[in-house]
C-alpha cells in the first residue's frame, strides 16, 4: 500500500485495474491444488509468515518483469532506483 501511495503522490500514476496473474494472491491450499493439478504430490506443507521490509519491496521493484507483472501500466521510470 505504501508503494501505491508513493506512486500516486510522487508520480501521479496508478496501476491499471486489469487483473493480471501476478496480482492474484494465492493461499497455501491454492498452491497445493495447482501443484497437484500439474502432476505433483504434496507430502508435507508448512506455512511461514514473513514480513517484508520496505527496503525489500524497493529492491524487488528494480526488476522490470516484476514491475510489469504487478503494476501494469506504471511506467518503469517510476520504479525506485536500486543501487548497483
Amino acid at each position: 500500500m505504501r508503494a501505491l501511495r508513493a506512486l500516486r503522490s510522487n508520480y501521479g500514476v496508478m496501476p491499471d485495474k486489469t487483473k493480471v496473474e501476478a496480482r492474484i494472491r494465492l493461499t497455501a491450499d491454492d498452491y497445493t491444488r495447482l501443484l497437484e493439478q500439474n502432476g505433483f504430490t504434496v507430502r508435507t506443507q508448512e506455512v511461514m509468515t514473513v514480513d517484508m521490509p520496505l527496503s525489500g519491496f524497493e529492491a524487488i521493484s528494480g526488476y522490470s518483469l516484476w514491475i510489469e507483472g504487478v503494476l501494469p501500466g506504471v511506467p518503469l521510470e517510476c520504479r525506485p532506483r536500486v543501487p548497483d
